[in-house]
């Protein structure tokens, strides 16, 4: 599949969902094995959610052409690996 500008949001939008769903269901189901506390999952969870809802408003509303809706999604997925990264190393430290 190859990925441009039509189907960018697609794309980022199934990532978003894979996130909700894992972070939201799955992992606070698994939190004794995986270490990192549930408050925090549900955290990132909300802001897969938001990442979710901006993907669905740029597929309806987004002029695809205009870099600008690309670059706030490319802002927010880097300030969410920050994010991941700066939450799970606290669990990390702790299961070692």
């Amino acid at each position: 599949m190859k990925v441009d500008e039509q189907n960018i949001f697609w794309v980022d939008g199934a990532g978003a969902l894979l996130s909700v769903l894992l972070l939201g269901i799955v992992l606070p189901a698994n939190q004794h094995w995986i270490g990192m506390p549930s408050h925090v999952l549900y955290g990132l969870t909300a802001w897969a959610i938001g990442s979710l809802i901006y993907n669905v408003v740029c597929l309806g509303f987004a002029d695809r052409r205009n870099p600008y809706w690309l670059r706030g999604i490319m802002t927010a997925n880097a300030l969410y690996c920050v994010l991941i990264y700066g939450r799970g190393r606290p669990a990390q430290a702790w299961l070692n």
